[in-house]
């Protein structure tokens, strides 16, 4: 998969392979994504192009209202990784500035072109770019009539009546349904940080865990104990629970996301965890001692051992 970052200054249509694109954030690559990803790859075979998919990074709302930005199902990185294997040729990359956001629809796609020759655009529902949204599929199928280009516009993908996007998924991570977040990506929820050094009370309490550090864009689920698939960057995945919160039977504190494995992962300091949280077992609590604590962290590490032994291991190192 060819990728290539920034927005093409405005100059002559690119030559060279026919591209269909589609433009978006694509947070989560979630089953409605595989849905316009899919007519996107069936589209593009029929005019003999490549598929090209543009992304925007950061997410529009962290630029145009930061005080609302939403929590990310995936970070950028993620997303090229579920990307790739879904047909995409070429991804390109678009940083999102006040810049951007003022671009007339039109002047953005010429100036994509500029670098893709577009003969096609795949769009999802109620699709909209360009200063204050005009953009709509109807604007821009005006425009390739003028241009070379086609514009179609893919149906909605559903959830019990209800049409799966980011912002739905990122409701069910919200409330801690793992299982609601899985069917509407089409895999766990997964998500990465970087392992550093913590207090190491787990450790003294008889169960020692891995800290992560998240970015803090990354969205986490509700606060909790989870049952979790758990590896190094691209390795081999081992059963483990985490615990996601502030730590109340210590005070409370920072958020802080902990990884006990079930097997033992070796030294993970530095190194980058990707986590995939397949159940809720319980709220975050306080307990009357750190022994009536340490009999709970036991009855959750087999609470979810036994999740783990009936859910298939994910593939190694890819899956």
């Amino acid at each position: 998969m060819d990728v290539r970052f920034g927005l093409p200054g405005l100059g002559p249509p690119a030559t060279g392979p026919a591209v269909v694109a589609t433009i978006g954030n694509f947070d989560g690559v979630h089953l409605g994504h595989r849905a316009l990803l899919a007519e996107l790859r069936r589209r593009a075979e029929g005019a003999g192009a490549l598929t090209l998919v543009c992304l925007f990074a950061p997410h529009p709302r962290a630029v145009l209202a930061p005080a609302s930005t939403p929590g990310l199902l995936t970070t950028l990185d993620a997303r090229r990784r579920w990307l790739q294997p879904l047909g995409v040729d070429r991804v390109q990359v678009v940083e999102f500035t006040r810049r951007v956001s003022q671009l007339r629809a039109e002047t953005f796609l010429d100036r994509l072109r500029g670098r893709h020759r577009l003969v096609g655009l795949v769009v999802g529902p109620g699709f909209a770019i360009g200063h204050r949204r005009h953009g709509t599929a109807e604007v821009l199928g005006a425009h390739g009539d003028a241009h070379g280009f086609w514009v179609a516009e893919v149906p909605p993908t559903a959830d019990g009546g209800r049409r799966i996007s980011s912002t739905l998924v990122r409701e069910r991570v919200a409330a801690g349904d793992m299982a609601g977040a899985a069917r509407m990506l089409g895999r766990p929820f997964e998500l990465t940080g970087l392992v550093v050094p913590g207090d190491r009370v787990a450790t003294r309490l008889g169960f020692p865990t891995a800290n992560l550090r998240c970015r803090p864009e990354q969205l986490l689920p509700a606060f909790g104990i989870y049952a979790v698939w758990a590896r190094r960057a691209g390795g081999r995945w081992w059963p483990a629970v985490a615990s996601i919160g502030v730590r109340p039977h210590f005070g409370g504190g920072p958020v802080v996301v902990e990884v006990h494995g079930l097997e033992p992962p070796g030294d993970l300091y530095g190194a980058r965890l990707e986590v995939r949280c397949l159940d809720r077992l319980r709220d975050e609590a306080r307990f009357v001692s750190d022994t009536a604590l340490q009999a709970q962290i036991a009855a959750d590490v087999e609470a979810a051992a036994a999740i783990l032994a009936r859910a298939a291991r994910p593939a190694d190192p890819d899956g």
